[in-house]
Order: C-alpha cells, then structure tokens, then sequence
C-alpha cells in the first residue's frame, strides 16, 4: 500500500466530517449553535459528547508530546467555530436531568406528592 502511496487516513473520516459540517452549518448560519441533548439525533449527540471528552484527553496526551495528530485537526476545526468543549460534556446530563424533573412536577401535580414508584 505504501508503495502505491495508499492514504492511510491521516484526517478525521467521513462520519465525523458530516456531523462537524452539520455543527459549522449551524455556526454559520446562527452564529452561534444548540449542543443541547436532543433523544431523535443519537448518533450526533454522541459525536458531541465524545469531543468534548476527547478534548479532554488530548490535552492531558499533549503535555506529554504524545497527541495524535488526527485528532488534533478535529479540535482545530471544531475550536474554528468556537465549539464549546466544557458544554460538550454536561449537554446530555443537563437535558437529561431537566426532563426528569419536568416529569416529577408533572407526578407531583397528578399525585400531591413526589413519592414516585420504582416502576413508574
């Protein structure tokens, strides 16, 4: 493969490049983008949540000069758009947290008490 000068895939893939432009997309047109947890889009709030970890970890890798060089693009692109990588791994817990406390109101309204039921 070398030896036809086969590319080995030094770039973030296709999957990770559609979900970026999807974010830029949004960055474009707003300004600004939602990175809130939204249950019909699965697979791209997971590309949101992973970035923001991985962010994390690449700048605990780069400390030690040890980075992938991949992924130091996806975090040059995403910092283009001024991607916030803190909100990036709270969005699903905080949306998560909002509905089930949405739903307790709605019990408590029901019931007159918040004394939910495992099975409920």
């Amino acid at each position: 493969l070398e030896d036809i000068s086969f590319d080995f895939g030094n770039r973030p893939n296709i999957h990770w490049m559609e979900h970026y432009q999807k974010l830029k997309s949004e960055y474009d047109k707003h300004g600004t983008y939602n990175i809130a947890y939204d249950s019909s889009t699965p697979s791209f709030n997971n590309f949101v949540k992973k970035n923001g970890e991985i962010y994390s970890s690449f700048q605990e890798s780069a400390m030690t000069g040890s980075s992938d060089p991949v992924v130091r693009q996806k975090i040059d692109l995403l910092q283009g758009i001024n991607f916030d990588f803190e909100a990036a791994d709270y969005s699903r817990s905080d949306k998560n947290w909002d509905e089930k406390f949405q739903k307790l109101q709605e019990y408590k309204e029901e019931n007159g008490n918040c004394d939910v039921k495992k099975n409920h």
